[in-house]
């Protein structure tokens, strides 16, 4: 497929208006008509649905879109890559990672760039399902992840990075803040709010194992499949939950306080991984900073 096609239908399908599309892509509306209409005659389907009042998405307009962003999204890393090897940067690097494992993410990072300035870096971040689905392909050099979401089939090496325990996230002042250790009777009238991704639920069911175990059941008012939104969510006000501990620091270390859960092993450890045939040479450089600044972690805690 060409690729002027999927720039102008990932067009049209956001704005669902061929005049704002050509004013986008900076050409004429017949121009944007006529590509969509050479696409849709080579892939022999109609991709929208055109009224003389609204443009909508066709069933296959909707199943080709997110396609069609990958490749320009594809495309445009890669030529931003050609034109920084161009410049002078001497290699590549690409990184899928999770929220909570930011901060180490950052400190590998911070030591590498002063090493090798040269090297292009490209970090994603990822919700659970994401990164599994990122950890079972071959489109990244390393991984920063929970250790569950390790594929089954053996491909890639890992180390520990660090452990996480789990807390009770709630607005800034709240009642139960420096009254001693947490008793799950005092949230009873609590509103709960939940992080859930279907088909991945792993938090999901550590926050509610926690809660079984210590006969509370929460009042869950809502659930979102980023912990980000949970997050939000609190620091509105709008309720209570339970998180690893690093996420609230991340993003509202000022406006939220945490609580933490001291009577049981809340512990959630965290890995770097990376292909067992790492071929790539600026992965190779990452993998020493990495076993480096893992090594030096231990030491300062004892281990």
């Amino acid at each position: 497929m060409d690729i002027i096609r999927m720039r102008y239908f990932a067009a049209v399908a956001e704005t669902l208006n061929f005049r704002k599309a050509a004013r986008r892509l900076e050409v004429s509306q017949s121009s944007v008509s006529r590509q969509i209409s050479l696409l849709e005659q080579e892939l022999d389907t109609k991709l929208f649905v055109r009224t003389n009042r609204s443009v909508l998405l066709a069933d296959e307009g909707a199943a080709l879109l997110p396609y069609a962003l990958d490749i320009l999204g594809a495309v445009e890393s890669a030529s931003f890559l050609m034109q920084r090897l161009k410049e002078g940067a001497k290699g590549q690097l690409a990184i899928s990672a999770v929220s909570t494992s930011s901060a180490i993410l950052t400190d590998c990072l911070g030591v590498f760039f002063e090493r090798y300035p040269s090297v292009v870096v490209d970090v994603t971040l990822n919700n659970g399902k994401d990164q599994v689905a990122a950890m079972t392909g071959n489109k990244y050099d390393f991984h920063f992840a929970h250790i569950d979401m390790l594929p089954a089939n053996d491909t890639l090496d890992w180390v520990v990075t660090h452990t996480e325990r789990m807390v009770l996230v709630v607005p800034k002042g709240h009642r139960l803040v420096g009254m001693g250790p947490l008793d799950f009777r005092e949230l009873r009238d609590e509103r709960f709010i939940i992080s859930f991704e279907p088909g991945r639920p792993l938090l999901h069911n550590q926050i509610l194992e926690i809660c079984r175990s210590h006969g509370y059941e929460p009042n869950i008012i809502n659930r979102y499949d980023k912990v980000e939104s949970v997050l939000l969510a609190v620091n509105a006000g709008l309720g209570i939950s339970i998180m690893p501990e690093a996420l609230p620091k991340l993003f509202f270390q000022n406006s939220l306080d945490i609580i933490p859960i001291e009577d049981m092993d809340t512990d959630r450890q965290y890995i770097a991984a990376w292909p067992k045939k790492l071929a790539n040479p600026s992965a190779k450089l990452f993998l020493e900073v990495v076993r480096e600044y893992i090594g030096k972690r231990g030491e300062r805690s004892g281990g």
